[in-house]
């Protein structure tokens, strides 16, 4: 496979990354705890966080083209485009856009969730352990969109927690073959002494 390919769902997740932290940094109106990264793409900062949802858009269909043909991954990716196409709404923008916002981010979130499982299954315990871990933060963070939850207040930083964990096992399962060589060569290296 070509190197350019299997590093790419690791590179565009770092790209997202790095714009949610740039926007987390110029935009302190944004209340992380409460307030999810969709409210960096209105105002000042929404072409810098449309091109990281679609840089991390890009990163799953790479994953699902070329790492692990995953129809959920595929899914997710749809959802982040949609949440991409559909920032945030003020009052004044098309009824139709929150729901079509609400539900690219819920499909995202799930079929993110599920496909990253599914595509771990095999691979190096580490790699599932962390894809497990998004399963678990996902459901922390719907759950924490209940106000009837005493969760609701952090439902932030919970969406956070997933996204940074989705960073983390794209850039994981880019660095796959590196891992697996380094392992064989420490095994060499210990059968060597």
């Amino acid at each position: 496979m070509d190197p350019l390919i299997r590093l790419g769902p690791g590179a565009g997740a770092l790209v997202f990354a790095a714009i949610v932290v740039w926007c987390h940094v110029k935009r302190p109106d944004v209340v992380p705890a409460t307030q999810g990264v969709s409210h960096y793409a209105v105002g000042s900062t929404d072409a810098v966080m449309a091109i990281g949802f679609l840089s991390l858009a890009g990163a799953l269909v790479v994953a699902a083209l070329h790492l692990f043909p995953n129809a959920f991954l595929t899914f997710a990716a749809i959802g982040l485009f949609l949440v991409a196409a559909t920032p945030m709404p003020d009052p004044r923008a098309q009824p139709w856009r929150g729901p079509a916002h609400t539900i690219g981010a819920l499909a995202f979130f799930a079929f993110s969730a599920v496909g990253a499982v599914l595509a771990s299954i095999g691979e190096a315990w580490w790699v599932l352990s962390i894809a497990v871990a998004l399963v678990v933060a996902v459901v922390v963070f719907l759950a924490s969109m209940s106000v009837a939850t005493r969760l609701a207040g952090m439902c932030g930083w919970f969406q956070r927690a997933c996204f940074a964990l989705l960073v983390l096992w794209l850039f994981a399962v880019s660095l796959l073959p590196v891992s697996a060589a380094l392992y064989n060569l420490f095994a060499r290296l210990k059968w060597l002494n």
